[in-house]
């Protein structure tokens, strides 16, 4: 049977910037507000009702039984806020590496649900460049992702170091593509050469 959440609760969640979805106990999804369905190109009905890991693992697990770290699993545990990076598929079945805010939510009649904020960070797609990728499932990956990509949504100079073959010019390529200067021209110089 569909839960059915208050107009109020609904109006919360629809205020959100982020892509968000309310959660019960059982891994339902039992709310999405706009900024999901516009995000994913999904109605309320394609996704209401449904498991969280069917909609956003295509998993007919939880993800904690995948080995992953469980926002639901935390927050329904601890009943405090948690928070993740993993990889989720868009509607188009595509790896998306995200992070999640899941947060404890509660009705009016006193039962808890997990709010789960949703932070877009990067598409597969957003980690080619040109012949070569940027790849990786772990969570230092996941971390140095997001850490790329809130670098690149700034003006602030990014140093990057490594030793030879890590990958730093796919991360500042990765970083010039996100950032405001995408449009201009991308220079690698070796500084080794100078």
């Amino acid at each position: 049977m569909r839960k059915k959440i208050s107009v109020e609760v609904q109006s919360l969640i629809d205020a959100q910037d982020n892509p968000f979805v309310l959660i019960d106990q059982d891994y339902c999804v039992v709310a999405a507000n706009r900024a999901y369905q516009q995000a994913y190109g999904v109605s309320e009905e394609d996704i209401v009702g449904r498991k969280c890991h069917q909609v956003s693992h295509h998993s007919e697990v939880p993800c904690h039984l995948n080995g992953e770290d469980c926002p639901h699993k935390q927050v329904f545990e601890s009943r405090q806020p948690h928070q993740v990076l993993h990889i989720h598929y868009d509607p188009q079945a595509q790896p998306e590496h995200v992070r999640i805010k899941g947060s404890p939510i509660f009705g009016e009649d006193g039962v808890m649900y997990l709010g789960e904020a949703i932070f877009p960070l990067a598409h597969t797609e957003d980690l080619d460049c040109e012949h070569q990728r940027l790849i990786g499932r772990s969570k230092a990956f996941q971390a140095c992702i997001e850490s790329l990509t809130r670098a690149a949504k700034t003006d602030a100079p990014v140093l990057l170091t490594g030793a030879s073959g890590v990958g730093k010019d796919l991360a500042a390529e990765y970083i010039h593509r996100r950032s405001a200067r995408n449009g201009q021209p991308f220079t690698i110089i070796d500084c080794t050469a100078i």
